[in-house]
């Protein structure tokens, strides 16, 4: 018999146990692993589902007769029976391990370079390619073709597996260089009116020199140079420096807000499951104007870096109260001074503060401060030419 058929161990006792195997034995119940324990007792193994008319037979007769050991199926059952949550232990690992080969549940980027791995990923789980998604369903064309859709920089995307993690693949488009026509002939022109300090001439005609004053918008190195019986064209290239000057006015209001004090601190929190945001507080979730708000989010991270999908927020809001305050005038002079310096030079390719002027005027609503500023700065700029154009200069 195999491990399918249920038996049990069943000893028999009576006067003549020869006699009750032969009569068993003939009633076609089929018997095996016989032994004898005495003159008057025996021992067999038979199918489980004889037991009863075994009894029948020899209860006639005067025997005793104990069934014992049972084997087989049936009896592994009766066993799991009494063991429920180790059934159901070994019934969600079973599952778990049929279940989770077909599955990809975390996921990572590679070959990128001026696209982030985030934008990637967001753009990736908006085309299906998320949490938990069939491996079947990952190797699909279509899927390949809406992350490329929705991330036009990219001109390739593929994906591979490895184990429950997938590798996003992605190669990205070269950047694709503005070929401008260019005539070959450019010059250099003052971007404002100065007095030249130094200038640097690598290619082309220079029509300045150091210690000239020139105006906005005239030439400064010509892309022409005339060589007698023919006239050789190039870009202009140099460096012009010269002394120039700013004028600027900086008007601000006297007022402000000034914090007091702290009335109110509160947190509220939220878990993020996927895409999905559960609450745990009431509200429209618009803080006041008056109100400072802290963001965190802490998400579960499993051994080896990989990020479940779930993230619990915690958001601190803080009351604070408010009251209008008439601010000094050295400090509001100082701020404006250093807006004044950042703009100047800002406006500036290259250069440096000489020498600087302030003037702070105060008004009914709030201060000017008027400023003038000595700079050192290079004002030249390149102008492209048509070819023909001679700078506005003829013989």
């Amino acid at each position: 018999m195999s491990f399918f058929e249920h038996t049990v161990l069943c000893t028999l006792t009576g006067a003549d146990p020869a006699e009750a195997l032969h009569a068993i034995s003939k009633a076609g119940i089929p018997i095996m692993e016989i032994s004898g324990i005495d003159d008057l007792t025996v021992r067999f193994r038979c199918p489980a589902r004889y037991r009863s008319q075994i009894l029948r037979m020899r209860k006639k007769k005067g025997d005793t007769i104990l069934f014992s050991h049972p084997k087989g199926w049936g009896a592994w059952i009766n066993v799991m029976k009494k063991r429920p949550v180790l059934v159901s232990g070994a019934m969600f690992f079973l599952i778990l391990s049929l279940y989770l080969p077909s599955r990809v549940f975390f996921f990572s980027v590679e070959g990128n370079e001026t696209i982030s791995a985030r934008q990637i990923l967001e753009a990736a789980e908006e085309s299906g390619i998320r949490f938990g998604v069939s491996r079947k369903r990952l190797r699909s064309e279509k899927m390949k073709n809406t992350l490329l859709a929705e991330i036009p920089e990219l001109k390739w995307a593929g994906i591979n597996t490895a184990g429950c993690t997938g590798i996003i693949s992605v190669r990205e488009r070269m950047p694709q260089q503005k070929q401008e026509f260019s005539s070959g002939v450019s010059s250099i022109a003052a971007c404002r009116d100065g007095y030249i300090t130094s200038c640097t001439v690598t290619k082309g005609n220079p029509l300045c020199a150091t210690g000239q004053v020139v105006k906005k918008g005239e030439t400064l190195i010509s892309g022409y140079t005339d060589c007698g019986i023919s006239i050789r064209i190039t870009e202009a290239q140099g460096e012009i420096f010269a002394l120039t000057g700013h004028a600027l006015h900086v008007k601000t209001p006297a007022w402000h807000l000034g914090l007091k004090e702290t009335v109110e601190s509160r947190r509220r929190f939220s878990l993020i499951i996927g895409k999905k945001r559960i609450n745990f507080w009431k509200g429209s979730g618009i803080s006041d104007p008056t109100c400072g708000r802290m963001y965190a989010e802490y998400y579960i991270t499993l051994p080896g870096g990989f990020r479940l999908p779930v993230c619990l927020t915690v958001e601190t809001l803080t009351q604070r109260q408010f009251s209008p305050e008439r601010l000094p005038p050295e400090t509001l002079e100082q701020a404006m001074k250093d807006h004044s310096r950042r703009t100047v030079l800002g406006n500036t390719v290259a250069g440096q503060i000489l020498r600087e002027e302030h003037t702070l005027s105060e008004m009914e609503d709030g201060y000017v401060l008027s400023s003038r500023f000595l700079c050192e700065e290079m004002i030249g700029r390149v102008i492209t030419e048509e070819i023909g154009d001679t700078n506005g200069k003829t013989d």
